[in-house]
Formats: structure tokens, C-alpha cells, sequence
């Protein structure tokens, strides 16, 4: 890799392991042992957690004892909890005259995809290593600790440095077992994937990162005036002038009605899955400079393609808006009225229309139920997802308002600095649309979607275990290794906690059949504990510093 980018180090420095082998946990000379509690006759296997910072922190330190020469270091890192660390420790150099100029830089990568099927692949081979482990553990054969190394050391200079404060150690936990299954994320209005293009580059001017995919997925077949260079409508205010490049765009532009799968009633209320759902955009909106999103609404039935209103206007709700209409169709195509929509969709004999018999229901028909055109939805294809190509006018659903959040499409925000997608539902002001050229919108925007769920593969969850009375006391373990005098009832509660989530973790019951397990984890934690209270007594010594060569250093995680 570093040959590939034309690079030159005078030394690279890779992480030299993952966990390291400390062995089974002996008591304390110095602590009162109670003669009435069980000793560990069968040793344990403990290990030391080596965690990545602590390397890079312990490596440079030697570095600068090793050529305190070095009057300069620039780090790059792409961890935004490192470089806080970093900084700190930084600052701690240039204070200590140990540096005269520190400088670190956040490294921004560009998001990265796997193809959906290989990334599939790859988790559903982790599952499957897991639960042969499990099997071999359930057999009596040992734990699985992979990256096991020799325990790090650090010069005399450095001991009192904390730099591998505290030592986190751990037992071998146990596996259990992984079902994966098909899962419902969310249920909500889903476009088609020609309408999600249309979106990303015609909605607030295409990011850098989006060029390539266009390019790559565009068809000839397009509109005209969908495939123009020139975007329909603009960033929010505060966003128009800044680089969205390294944002995030979701992979599924959709309008979210609410998590999981909706119940039978909200289900009906929205029209039921497969409805065609009408909708028009109404507004732009951001939150603290990080995420941006559309805000939306149901487009009623009784728009005309002038401006106006039908009869059934009266029926489903006035709207005296007389723009001219725009409607994005699922394959792409522009439409300026629901009544060419709907014409050029059902003279398609491949594209199913409607579910039921008749385009228009009489008092001698019966519309079908939601259930059973969900049913008739299933069995026309498959039982596979609804494919959101499907264009219905005779069976439309609606966006509804659930809770707090307004509905809305999520367009991008900034992942590097802690956003996430959903971060979009506490967006409450909302701006006026406006063009590329700063103008009010000068028609109304309706994208074509269909009320569907969004399915992913998911880990079926375990059981808990029902909790059981205890059956030993772990505080009378630790007095009986610290001392009844030694400690006090705020440390003996912060230590009995602790003992209680390790127990957790390593599917420990509380039971007289484990006190084996129990005291080893007690002595852990005690160990723990006493090296907290020697070190926080220690204290820092300084280091001095002279001039010399500057050696370029790569540090590989």
C-alpha cells in the first residue's frame, strides 16, 4: 500500500498485538485473605485487552525519549476519540518542553460500499464461525481469544505515566449462539430507484461523491428536462456555499411513517401496503449545520394539471394552490396531471394498475379489503418485496403525521462529526422552496412512492434469563480479600456493581455452583481496584530534550 502511493518512511511501526496472555490471578500478600473462601483450584485464564491508542501513545513517548531531537510531530488519525487523546497528550509534550510545535490532522475518507450480496456473504460467514464455535465450546473445548501476543512493555522512563492505565482485563466470554432472520426496520413511502436518482441530482445540487453513480446508472430514456445539468430546487441557506462532498447520503431516500411494522390500524389509515402514495415536497429544512431534509405532504387527489380543483376536491380537502404540477413517475418520466399518469401507466399491459377488478368501483362492486389486497399482493408476486414500480390511482395511501416528527426525506448529513440519519426528525424550522437561482419555486413537486416496509437482515434476539436469587455474597467476597477496614461502603458498592455486569457478561450466575468463577472475577476486580488506588498516588516526573534528525513514522492499526 505505501509503495502504491509513492511513500517514504524511515520507520513503520505496526500494532504488535491484539490481547495479551496475563494467566491465572493470585491473591495479594499484602490483603487479609479470609481462610472460609474458596481458593481457585483450577486456573483461569485472564488477558489484557491492548487497545489501540494506548500502542500509538506508548510508542511515541519512546520515540521522544529515544531521539529527543525531534522538535516537531504531526499526526493524521481518522478517529475522532483519538484525536481528543491526542491532542492531550500534545499539549502534555509542548508543556513539558518535550516538543516545540505538535500539529495532527482528521483524516476525512470517502465512504466505501461493498456489493450488497458479497457483504451479505461475508456476515452471514461470521455467524456461521460463531455458532461452530459455540458448539465447540458447548463440547468442553476452550474459549476462542483470537490475537493473542506477548503482554506490552514500556520502558522504566514511562512507568509512572499511565499511558497503560488502567489495565483492562477480561475471561474469555461466552458465545452464544446467532439466529439471523428478515426483519421489518421501518415502514414508509419508498420510491423507485430511478425516482432516488432523480432525487439525489436534481435536490439540492448533486454532491461530488454522487457523480460517479449517476454516470454510472443514468439511461438515455430520461426526460429531457430531468436529465438538464441545472438542479431544480436548493440546499437550505446556511448549507448553499459549503462542501457536501464527504457527507452522507442514504442509501434509501423514503419517507419514514413509523418503525418496525405498523399496526393493523396504522396500517389502514395510510392505506395499506402497496398503496401509491402522492408526494409533494413543501419545504427544506437543517439542524445545526449537519444534516439537511425535504419536508413533504400528501398531494391531494383533485389537482388538475392547470392549477384547479375537481369536484372531489370537497371530498378529500380544498387546496387552492394553482402552480403548475410536476410528477416524477417511478420509471423517471415527468407528467404535468394525475389524468396522463394515470393514462400512460394503465395503456402498459406489463405494469399491473390495480388490484382490483374493475378501475372504478360501483355499488355493485365490492372494494377489496386491505388484508386481501395485501394478499393479492403477495401471491402476485411471490412474497417477495412490493416492487416500487407499481403505480395504483385507484387504490392511493397517505402520509400521515406520527408523533412529533414532521414527514420528511433525509438528503444528506455529516456522519464524520457524530450525525446520524434519523437526527433529521428534530428538524422544526423549515424554509420556503426556492430554485438554483434563489426564486420562489415556481411549480409543485410530486414524486410517485408506494407504502411498503423496509426489510434487512437482522440477529434474532436471545432470551434473557430469568433472574434468580443470589447465592453468594459478593460483598462479603471482597471484604474477605481487601479488608473489612480498607474500604470504604461507596467503594465496596462501585466494586460489588462491577462484579455484578462482569458476572452479566460471562453468563455468570449468581449460584453456589459458580463461586469458583465468581471469586476469580472478584479478584479481578479487586486487582483493579488497588492498582487505581497505587497509581492515583503516583506522580508524573519530566524528561528533557536536545536536537536531532527527523524521522518520518508510519503507524499501522
Amino acid at each position: 500500500m505505501i509503495q502504491s502511493k509513492g511513500l517514504d518512511f524511515d520507520l513503520i511501526v505496526t500494532k504488535p498485538t491484539t490481547v495479551a496472555l496475563l494467566g491465572p490471578s493470585e491473591p495479594s500478600v499484602s490483603r487479609k485473605v479470609d481462610k472460609k473462601a474458596p481458593a481457585s483450584s483450577k486456573p483461569i485464564e485472564k488477558y489484557l485487552k491492548v487497545h489501540t491508542f494506548n500502542t500509538k501513545h506508548d510508542f511515541l513517548y519512546n520515540v521522544l525519549y529515544e531521539y529527543p531531537a525531534i522538535r516537531t510531530m504531526h499526526l493524521w488519525d481518522d478517529r475522532p476519540c483519538q484525536i481528543a487523546k491526542f491532542r492531550q497528550a500534545g499539549q502534555e509534550w509542548l508543556d513539558k518542553k518535550m516538543l516545540d510545535h505538535f500539529e495532527i490532522t482528521v483524516v476525512q475518507e470517502p465512504m466505501v460500499y461493498l456489493d450488497p450480496q458479497r457483504e451479505i456473504d461475508l456476515v452471514l460467514a461470521m455467524v456461521e464461525a460463531n455458532n461452530r464455535q459455540v458448539d465447540i465450546e458447548e463440547q468442553g473445548g476452550p474459549f476462542l481469544v483470537p490475537g493473542v501476543g506477548a503482554v506490552p512493555r514500556t520502558r522504566p522512563e514511562l512507568r509512572d505515566r499511565n499511558i497503560w492505565d488502567p489495565y483492562e482485563t477480561y475471561i474469555p466470554q461466552k458465545r452464544h449462539r446467532i439466529e439471523v432472520t428478515r426483519m421489518v426496520r421501518y415502514t414508509g413511502v419508498m420510491f423507485s430507484e430511478a425516482v432516488q436518482r432523480i432525487m439525489r441530482d436534481k435536490l439540492g445540487g448533486s454532491h461530488s461523491q454522487d457523480r460517479q453513480y449517476q454516470q454510472q446508472h443514468y439511461h438515455d430514456h430520461y426526460h429531457n428536462d430531468v436529465h438538464g445539468a441545472k438542479p431544480w430546487i436548493d440546499r437550505p441557506l446556511v448549507l448553499r456555499n459549503q462542501d457536501l462532498g464527504k457527507w452522507v447520503i442514504p442509501d434509501d431516500l423514503h419517507v419514514t411513517l413509523c418503525l418496525g411494522t405498523g399496526t393493523p390500524e396504522f396500517l389502514e389509515s395510510v392505506g395499506g401496503l402497496g398503496a401509491t402514495v402522492l408526494v409533494e415536497v413543501e419545504s427544506v429544512g437543517e439542524l445545526e449545520n449537519r444534516i439537511w431534509a425535504l419536508k413533504v405532504k400528501e398531494m391531494k387527489m383533485g389537482v388538475l394539471s392547470g392549477g384547479g380543483v375537481k369536484g372531489e376536491g370537497e371530498q378529500r380537502g380544498q387546496d387552492n394552490d394553482t402552480r403548475e404540477v410536476r410528477i416524477v413517475a417511478p420509471d423517471g418520466h415527468l407528467y404535468s396531471s394525475l389524468d396522463s399518469l394515470r393514462a400512460a401507466y394503465i395503456s402498459r399491459p406489463s405494469t399491473v394498475t390495480s388490484l382490483s377488478s374493475s378501475p372504478v368501483s360501483t355499488p355493485t362492486t365490492r372494494t377489496p379489503s386491505i388484508q386481501e389486497q395485501e394478499a393479492t399482493l403477495s401471491s402476485i408476486f411471490g412474497g417477495e418485496d412490493i416492487p416500487l414500480d407499481l403505480v395504483d390511482l385507484d387504490r392511493l395511501g397517505h402520509v400521515l403525521k406520527k408523533g412529533d416528527s414532521t414527514p420528511h426525506i433525509t438528503m444528506a448529513y455529516d456522519r464524520l462529526n457524530g450525525t446520524r440519519a434519523m437526527d433529521s426528525g428534530k428538524i422544526t424550522q423549515w424554509e420556503p422552496l426556492t430554485d438554483a437561482d434563489g426564486q420562489p419555486f415556481p411549480y409543485r413537486l410530486v414524486f410517485v412512492g408506494t407504502i411498503a416496509e423496509k426489510m434487512l437482515l437482522g440477529m434474532k434476539a436471545r432470551k434473557t434469563a430469568v433472574v434468580t436469587k443470589a447465592e453468594v455474597s459478593l460483598g462479603n467476597l471482597i471484604k474477605s480479600l481487601t479488608g473489612d477496614k480498607t474500604i470504604t461502603g461507596k467503594e465496596l458498592g462501585e466494586m460489588v456493581q462491577a462484579v455484578k455486569e462482569e458476572m452479566e457478561k460471562l453468563s455468570v450466575e449468581n449460584r453456589l455452583a459458580n463461586e469458583e468463577r465468581i471469586m476469580t472475577i472478584v479478584h479481578d476486580v479487586c486487582d483493579r481496584h488497588e492498582t487505581k488506588k497505587l497509581l492515583s498516588h503516583s506522580h508524573h516526573s519530566s524528561a528533557s530534550a536536545c536536537t536531532m534528525a527527523v524521522p518520518t513514522i508510519a503507524i499501522q492499526e
